[in-house]
């Protein structure tokens, strides 16, 4: 299960994660960020501090997204192992790189 609260700022939603983001949960996050987006949203705050897993699917799933849309996303907060399986996976590097390519473009 994952629930997710947000809150806005002039230009950022924050979004406050608690549950799992797998396979089985990532539509859930998928239409709130799409449902964001629709509103005119490009930058969002991943609020990790309740999130107990995010497996590789979550992980890809979240890349692709960002990849395909070019929205910017911060995490705060991230679970120390949830860290550094993203630092390992490059994911990190790879999310910088994405926004590199927009600002260049």
């Amino acid at each position: 299960m994952l629930n997710i609260q947000t809150k806005q700022d002039e230009i950022t939603v924050t979004l406050k994660l608690d549950g799992i983001i797998d396979l089985t949960t990532y539509s859930v996050l998928l239409a709130r960020l799409k449902a964001e987006m629709d509103n005119g949203v490009r930058s969002f705050v991943f609020d990790m501090d309740e999130v107990f897993l995010f497996d590789s699917t979550g992980i890809g799933e979240l890349y692709y997204f960002v990849s395909e849309h070019k929205v910017s996303i911060n995490f705060v907060n991230v679970p120390s192992f949830i860290q550094e399986t993203l630092e390992m996976m490059g994911f990190f590097d790879a999310l910088k790189q994405i926004e590199t390519e927009v600002e260049t473009n």
